[in-house]
Parts: C-alpha cells; sequence; structure tokens
C-alpha cells in the first residue's frame, strides 16, 4: 500500500518546528472529515500521512518520523498494542485515541499509551479540534526558543523602521505581516503588555514572530504555518477573525490590519504601512473587526466645510428643536457609505466636517444663553469628534448632546400651565389621530365645554381647535417629509377623514398647500 503524504506547498523556513501528523482511521469519509476539521481551523503541520489498518501504522512509523498519532484502538490487537506503545515512547510520539466502547479497557489503554487525550465516538468535534490544537501549542512551544529568536526581533524592528536595512539575514524574516490594535470602547484596563501575552498565547502554535510598537503589535507569519486555503491571505484573515472572537470572549476588543504581502523582504516597510493604515476602516466599519488588502476601500474626496444649503438647513433643524428633524439631517450627512461608487470619504475630512457641525451647534448655543450649562459636555463631544474611532459612534454621541440641548431649551421655554389644560394637551397628544370634538376632551376632565374652552384658551392663547390642528399639521409635516404615503393617507394618520379639508386646514396653519410646502422644502 502506498503512502499517502500531504504536504502545504510552501518552503519550510529553518528553525520552524512542525508537526506531523499520522491518521490511523479505517473509514475514508472519517479521515476526510478529520482533515477538513485540522484545515479549516487552520491547524499547521508539515506532512499528514494517512493508514488505513495496524500494520499499514506500524509501515509508516518505520519511515517516518511521527510527532502526533490519532489512531482507532479497535483496528489494533492486544499484541499489536503491546508492539506498538514502546515505539510510541522511543520516537516521542504523542497520541490521541479513538474508540466505539465505552470500556474500563480503553481506558487503561489509553493510560498505557499515555494518550494525551480518549474520544468515544460519537464525539464532540469542538473538543476534539481544541484537544489538537493545545496539543500542537505545547509541540511547537518545545521548539520555539532558540538562538535566533533575539536577533530576528533586531532584524524585524529594522526592516519596519530603516530605508535599507544591511544585514544578511533580513530574509530570515517572514513576508507576511499584520497589525493589531486594542480598541478604544474597551470596558476593562488592557495595556499593550498584556495584549502581547494574549497574542503569543493564542497563537502559539503558528509561531509568530510578535513584535511591540508603541500602541500596537506587529506580527509576522511564516506561509508554511497558514495552513487550510490556497490564499495564506484568505488563510491569515480568518485566524486573525478568530483571535477577534478570543478576545470578546475575555472582554477585550481588538482589530487587526493585514498588509500586503511582499516578495521582497526589504519592502515589509510598505506592507506594515498598509497594515496601519488599513485600521482607519474602524472609522466606517467599527472595531473587532479584522480588515484585509483584498477587501475594496478607496476615498472620494468631498468638500470638508458644509454648504451655504446645509448651513441654512441646520439652523432651521436647530431652531426647530425637533429630535426627528435633527436625527434625519446628522444620519444624512454622517451615515449611508459606501456611496453608489463603494468609495468612503477621508476619515479626516469627515472630522473636520463634524467640527463645522458642532460650530453651528455652539453659536446656537450662545443664541439661546445656555453655554454654560453644557460646556463641559460640549467640550467631551470636541474631543469625541477629534479622536472617536468609529463615525456612527460619534454622530450617535453628537445627536444624544443635540437632544439633551432641546430639552433644556423646551424646558426653559415652556410656560406654566394649571393641570387641566395640562390634561387637555395631553389628552390632545395621545388622541390627535382620532375624531376629536370639544365634548369629548371635557368628558376626559370632568368639566363643562364652555369651561374649559374658556380656560385653554386664556392660558395658551388659541382655542382648543386650533391647539388640535396645529398638533395635527406638526405630525402631518413630519410623515410628509419622511414617508411616501400620500395625502390621503397622511390626513387619516392625523385625524382628518377629508383630505381636501385636511389640505384647507395645513395651509391656514402653514401658509402652503401641502404640496406647495414640499416643494419648498427639497428646493
Amino acid at each position: 500500500m502506498n503512502d499517502k503524504i500531504i504536504i502545504p506547498n510552501m518552503m519550510v523556513l529553518m528553525g520552524v518546528k512542525v508537526m506531523k501528523i499520522c491518521l490511523c482511521v479505517k473509514d475514508e469519509l472519517e479521515r476526510n472529515g478529520m482533515k477538513w476539521l485540522l484545515s479549516s481551523h487552520h491547524i499547521p503541520y508539515k506532512h499528514l500521512i494517512e493508514a488505513t489498518d495496524s500494520q499499514h501504522c506500524f509501515i509508516l512509523l518505520s519511515q517516518h518520523k511521527v510527532d502526533l498519532l490519532i489512531f482507532e484502538l479497535d483496528l489494533f490487537s492486544s499484541e499489536e498494542l503491546a508492539k506498538l506503545r514502546p515505539l510510541l515512547i522511543q520516537n516521542h510520539t504523542q497520541t490521541v485515541i479513538h474508540t466505539i466502547h465505552k470500556t474500563f479497557d480503553a481506558a487503561h489503554e489509553s493510560l498505557l499509551c499515555k494518550a494525551e487525550a480518549l474520544f468515544v465516538k460519537p464525539y464532540d468535534t469542538q473538543t476534539w479540534i481544541k484537544t489538537i490544537r493545545q496539543m500542537v501549542k505545547n509541540f511547537t512551544a518545545s521548539g520555539a526558543i532558540n538562538n535566533s529568536t533575539i536577533p530576528q526581533h533586531y532584524l524585524a524592528y529594522d526592516l519596519l523602521f530603516l530605508e535599507n536595512p544591511d544585514n544578511e539575514h533580513v530574509e530570515d524574516i517572514p513576508r507576511l505581516l499584520a497589525v493589531i490594535e486594542l480598541d478604544q470602547n474597551n470596558e476593562i484596563e488592557m495595556s499593550i503588555n498584556h495584549l502581547l501575552s494574549f497574542v503569543k498565547q493564542e497563537l502559539s502554535e503558528y509561531q509568530v514572530l510578535v513584535i511591540p510598537v508603541e500602541n500596537h503589535l506587529v506580527l509576522f507569519f511564516n506561509e508554511t504555518m497558514l495552513i487550510g486555503t490556497s490564499n495564506p491571505i484568505i488563510t491569515l484573515e480568518q485566524i486573525l477573525i478568530r483571535l477577534c472572537y478570543q478576545a470578546k470572549e475575555h472582554d477585550f476588543s481588538i482589530s487587526a490590519g493585514i498588509g500586503n504581502p511582499k516578495k521582497n523582504t526589504l519592502r515589509i516597510k510598505q506592507a506594515y504601512h498598509d497594515a496601519k493604515n488599513s485600521l482607519n476602516r474602524r472609522f466606517y466599519f467599527g472595531g473587532n473587526q479584522v480588515f484585509s488588502p483584498m477587501q475594496p476601500y478607496a476615498h472620494i474626496q468631498i468638500d470638508s466645510f458644509l454648504s451655504p444649503k446645509d448651513s441654512k438647513k441646520l439652523v432651521e433643524v436647530l431652531e426647530g428643536c425637533n429630535h426627528e428633524e435633527i436625527k434625519k439631517w446628522l444620519y444624512d450627512q454622517f451615515t449611508g457609505f459606501p456611496d453608489e461608487s463603494g468609495l468612503y470619504p477621508n476619515p479626516e475630512t469627515m472630522r473636520i466636517r463634524l467640527t463645522s457641525v458642532l460650530a453651528h451647534i455652539h453659536r446656537f448655543m450662545s443664541k439661546q444663553n445656555i453655554v454654560k450649562t453644557l460646556e463641559h459636555n460640549y467640550q467631551n463631544l470636541f474631543k469625541i469628534i477629534l479622536f472617536g474611532e468609529v463615525l456612527f459612534e460619534i454622530t450617535q454621541k453628537m445627536l444624544n448632546f443635540c437632544y439633551e440641548l432641546f430639552n433644556i431649551i423646551q424646558r426653559e421655554q415652556r410656560p406654566v400651565y394649571s393641570l387641566i389644560v395640562n390634561q387637555l394637551q395631553l389628552f390632545i397628544e395621545e388622541n390627535y389621530a382620532k375624531p376629536l370634538t370639544l365634548s369629548d376632551a371635557a368628558k376626559h376632565v370632568n368639566r363643562n365645554s364652555y369651561y374649559i374652552s374658556h380656560l385653554f384658551k386664556q392660558e395658551t392663547g388659541i382655542s382648543f381647535i386650533e391647539y388640535l390642528q396645529k398638533k395635527r399639521i406638526q405630525v402631518a409635516k413630519r410623515l410628509l417629509a419622511n414617508s411616501d404615503l400620500n395625502l390621503s393617507d397622511i390626513s387619516v394618520k392625523v385625524g382628518f377623514s377629508d383630505a381636501n379639508y385636511f389640505s384647507r386646514v395645513f395651509k391656514k396653519v402653514t401658509g402652503d398647500s401641502p404640496r406647495a410646502w414640499i416643494a419648498k422644502r427639497n428646493e
């Protein structure tokens, strides 16, 4: 029977310790499933050889230095197991045993073979792959420390920061590079040293060269260790995505950027800058992600400051103190990227534009004489605009600030009404879409119609019906601006049974017909 050997199609760098694995499993479908698990979880190995019975397994063990033997216990007789044990000890071969029998004998044999794990079929594949991964980590760790480790760090720093590093050993440095950085929204304190320990531990099976630089880590990967796909960039992306998930399980968040791989080692400096710059994508995509050079990301030119039209509209929205209007305006300005061409504005341009909006808000605050009330919150928002990591979160902070601003203004401007008038206003707020009458309102507050009509106009300056119509038209304007409903549907939603009557009331309150009001708004 011919040996079946799988060898990754890459050159193994000197000094890298990689496992040779032997699968001794009778069923071909099961072997294929195990190989898929190893590949899809990017478990690094040098060779993978396969046997279908005990005799074939002994042949392979005599021909190859096997580091990990995964075998079915039921394929071996007692005599063969007695012969296998000293062979495993002699070759320092680790073992994982599978069996279909949940018996004392099976457990006893696994102890005699000094197996790392015994799996009774059917077994949990996640537990299985976790066991294999830990064994690979332990194996690589036993050979990771060597005399070249410290010089490699010096060489890596030279490649990252010097224009023309003069060293004959620079070719020994892996050329696939990634940058990892802590996200801003971490709830726990996390230093770069803690991150360094975490990354080294979680990626130890890949024998990554990790270099701390300022507030981030630079990772050098040997392509030989990246098993799973034909494209090492895709494999590396999947490994780093898994690392991000593991960070989340430890209650902190990281992001990673991958540099374009360079055939020439002396161009690693450019790959480093590519990887570091790719982390700027967090501004649009958020953190806890991996940014690959294969993902499209290009900039579109936009004006750093608001146009006169945008400024005019913002002033109108601020003066109206309407929560929905300011939300719509901010979302129109700062969400919805990429554009139709798949392009994004430069993040720094967007920050300048945000400060332009903040300047308009500050002028509005000065006009309302409430600068001191919100000065501390205003300064915090300014810092968030300058240094915030994610555009959507910055926009949301600005929106919340505007809400707080509007609430203060409305609270200070709100007149003091009697309890009965307050009850009537709340009654209108909750029932404006119904066919309300003055009589309905009188019954609600347990007073007669004449009394509440006189009291309402005395305190508010307008009649009950006028107040009701203003409320209905206020809601109608919002629906006209933000929905695709026709006039008939809108009139019904705000309490009018006749669309023509709705149009007459709308013109009486606003000075324009609904259609004219929409046209003016869109100018």
